[in-house]
């Protein structure tokens, strides 16, 4: 799928309406700390990019499931979250055991997988990706009426953003997002999720903003 005719997007914009009337936030400034570990991200990400996405992404599952056997805390923790997600089904032992596991996995395969999809050039990343139900997001936006998605929590959200226009002409959209403690790495990650065009909304900020851009027609994205 290859959008056509799109107007041209001067660069990355964040839209950032705040609910008030103070002041601008100083930006934080970097210490030694946030220097290193954007150092050591950038160097992961330059040994990733080696490798395709479905290699690291595989590379991902095995730290998962490494975590898997290695943190008992946290396995009780998801079996926890999934008993009271599957209360209605009350699944047996044995398919938990497989659940918790399988939610490992793919949590390291989310982790390397994002962070690979984010230096991926479109026409590459598009090969990794199909599109269903995309009727129920394009049928509204065409009659003009705004569009709240609900994602998981647990997901590859670098893919999205990537691709906003591939999926339709002149869609405005992006998500409510937490900024990340690390002034470079919040920095970067928003350049990149704001390159192709998408919207990104501050949940400091309040909900002016999104609610503007629905009020436009526009494609807000919740997690």
């Amino acid at each position: 799928m290859q959008a056509r005719g799109l107007p041209p997007v001067a660069g990355p914009w964040k839209v950032r309406r705040k609910m008030s009337d103070e002041p601008p936030e100083t930006p934080q400034q970097p210490t030694l700390a946030h220097r290193l570990e954007y150092a050591l991200f950038r160097a992961v990400e330059g040994v990733l990019g080696l490798a395709s996405l479905p290699t690291v992404a595989r590379a991902g599952g095995l730290l998962g499931l490494a975590a898997w056997v290695l943190s008992p805390k946290h396995r009780r923790l998801v079996r926890r979250n999934l008993r009271i997600a599957t209360a209605a089904e009350a699944p047996g032992e044995e398919a938990i055991d497989a659940m918790v596991r399988e939610t490992f996995k793919k949590a390291g395969a989310n982790m390397l997988g994002s962070q690979r999809a984010a230096t991926l050039p479109t026409e590459k990343l598009r090969q990794h990706v199909s599109y269903e139900g995309m009727e129920h997001v394009l049928g509204p936006i065409s009659e003009g009426r705004g569009v709240v998605l609900v994602w998981s929590h647990m997901g590859n959200w670098e893919v999205l953003a990537q691709l906003i226009r591939e999926v339709g002409e002149h869609i405005r959209g992006g998500p409510i997002y937490r900024p990340l403690e690390n002034p470079l790495l919040d920095e970067l990650t928003v350049k990149r999720r704001t390159q192709q065009g998408a919207v990104l909304f501050n949940k400091h900020d309040g909900f002016l903003g999104p609610v503007a851009l629905l009020r436009e027609g526009g494609v807000v994205t919740v997690m």
